[in-house]
């Protein structure tokens, strides 16, 4: 039996039972932050990391949580020579805009929330002011979850 923390968003995927978030927990922060910040943040809250993208249903899930416009960090980062999500492992599935990834403009990645249920990822320095959500596994008898 798991379950979401409350005020934690339940992502549920290929077609999980009722109130099963068998995809992980997510957290919107109403603030922005720089990257490393963000990533802290997550850590301390419920031992979570900053959101992965790793399809095009997540990537539909993370627009509702917040307005057209936004722009969300990711937990991708460009390390050595390639791109990875917390953890160390690659990124499969990729949502980059037209010209991206640019290397030029820094090492970490964000997703540009669009009207019309659109986004697209573009490169930025990790030291830029981002909003951002945190996942984490849901809480069961193998993750426990403390009070706030």
């Amino acid at each position: 039996n798991c379950f979401c923390k409350k005020d934690w968003m339940p992502y549920k995927v290929n077609g999980a039972k009722r109130d099963v978030p068998n995809g992980g927990c997510y957290y919107p922060f109403s603030m922005p932050s720089v990257q490393i910040r963000a990533n802290r943040t997550c850590y301390r809250k419920n031992d979570a990391v900053l959101v992965l993208d790793e399809d095009s249903e997540k990537d539909a899930f993370l627009m509702k949580a917040f307005p057209p416009n936004t722009k969300l960090w990711l937990g991708l980062q460009y390390k050595g020579d390639h791109w990875t999500w917390p953890g160390g492992y690659s990124a499969g599935f990729t949502n980059w805009a037209p010209g991206q990834p640019n290397y030029e403009a820094g090492n970490c990645a964000y997703m540009q929330l669009y009207p019309g249920s659109k986004s697209a990822w573009f490169t930025d320095d990790c030291y830029s002011d981002h909003y951002y959500m945190c996942q984490a596994k849901p809480c069961d008898s193998t993750k426990y979850c403390p009070a706030e």
